[in-house]
């Protein structure tokens, strides 16, 4: 005869019944033993001491200014393989020193739509991004469809160009990422490039404050096999 299966609900009340859990010793309930909290569109967390990967054709540059980078295994390869067989390439491994804090998708587009609203040049400039990219559009011509747009199409259409220009444009990548420190975030997901050409790529804003190069190695056919091998 099979045996009836209890809900947990049902062990509980039932006085006659002794539950246990086991554990490993020293761990903390409640407590991941991860450096990252994470989902793809939910605001997330790389922890102080995480390593963070950069593929660069420049072994000696200057640990300053934003940081393209990646904490995981198969987009750090990606990066690496695309362009090892074109130019000479190095990966940069970069510990975190200070908790990076990235925004949630909402919270992106909350900030771009802010200062859309407060910043009367955002769209104009955004828009003399635009033309730069698709010379078959005038500046005031993406101006003009930008400012029919209902906040819907600003938060679809309208940010999806301008996290595009985000690569490109210094004026606006300043400007969005100061709105972002002021909220209290050091680093973005780079939209650009998630789910295309790799599945989380990140932006450090300030690598100088929060990151310290920890190696930097030649990349190579043999030295991709062992990363994919030594790295989880």
């Amino acid at each position: 005869m099979t045996p009836k299966i209890r809900s947990y609900r049902e062990l509980r009340s039932d006085k006659n019944t002794k539950l246990k859990h086991s554990g490993v010793l020293g761990m903390k309930w409640g407590v991941r033993k991860s450096s990252l909290v994470n989902t793809r569109t939910d605001r997330f967390i790389l922890k102080k001491g995480t390593i963070l990967n950069r593929a660069t054709t420049n072994p000696n540059e200057t640990n300053t200014g934003k940081a393209y980078a990646t904490f995981k295994k198969w987009d750090s390869i990606g990066y690496m393989a695309r362009s090892m067989p074109f130019v000479k390439t190095f990966n940069m491994r970069m510990k975190v020193t200070k908790d990076l804090i990235s925004p949630s998708k909402q919270e992106r587009v909350d900030a771009f739509i802010d200062l859309c609203k407060k910043n009367g040049t955002m769209l104009k400039t955004l828009s003399e991004a635009q033309h730069q990219q698709l010379k078959f559009k005038s500046a005031s011509a993406f101006e003009k469809q930008y400012h029919k747009m209902a906040e819907a199409q600003l938060r679809a259409k309208a940010y999806n160009d301008f996290s595009l220009a985000l690569g490109f444009n210094k004026e606006i990548r300043d400007t969005y990422f100061r709105e972002l420190k002021k909220r209290g975030y050091n680093m973005v997901l780079d939209d650009t490039d998630a789910q295309v050409l790799s599945n989380s790529p990140i932006i450090v804003f300030d690598r100088g404050d929060t990151l310290k190069v920890a190696s930097v190695d030649r990349v190579t056919v043999k030295y991709l096999y062992d990363f994919s091998k030594r790295n989880p």
